[in-house]
């Protein structure tokens, strides 16, 4: 909601924080690409708990039916408070299907565990949404884009910097 429209590169890291709402039912929590060539993004479907990757985007000219939907392992819960999430994806061209994308999720006082870990990857689409219209998961905290792969210990900067801001401390 009010993302700006930024076409990923080859190399990317998208960080936001999420608080859910209650009604998760059927949300996105984040799409990019186009809706006449495809998406792709994370999903709630509707009457389950499981965030899942999808990607609508045909592999080649034959696929008409180009859904893919992945389980992401991380089930959702609205009483969970703020979670960060990391999306670090690469590909050796900018405009491919081919490549890999990992979601790392930050709740509670754990980071860095990793929620999945998928074979194609976004590079080349614009981020369209993150929540939007209808379908927003809840509150959306900082959003976070770099035009690169950001190692490890970049990555838990973003969550030292913010958790405080977020609740996310030791009790």
């Amino acid at each position: 909601t009010g993302t700006p429209r930024v076409t990923l590169p080859s190399e990317y890291t998208i960080a936001f924080w999420v608080k859910w709402r209650k009604d998760l039912n059927g949300k996105f929590l984040l799409r990019m690409g186009e809706d006449l060539t495809g998406n792709a993004g994370f999903v709630i479907p509707a009457n389950q708990k499981m965030l899942n990757f999808y990607d609508t985007r045909p592999t080649d000219v034959s696929d008409i039916n180009p859904l893919r939907m992945e389980p992401t392992n991380f089930e959702v819960n609205a009483k969970m408070g703020w979670n960060l999430f990391v999306l670090v994806g690469e590909s050796g061209d900018a405009s491919s299907l081919q490549g890999s994308s990992t979601l790392y999720v930050g709740s509670g006082t754990s980071f860095k565990k990793v929620q999945g870990s998928f074979s194609t990857c976004f590079s080349g689409l614009q981020v369209l949404q993150v929540g939007g219209h209808n379908f927003y998961p809840g509150n959306l905290g900082g959003l976070y884009m770099y035009d690169r792969k950001l190692p490890d210990g970049e990555i838990a900067m973003i969550w030292n910097a913010n958790k405080k801001y977020y609740r996310c401390q030791e009790s």
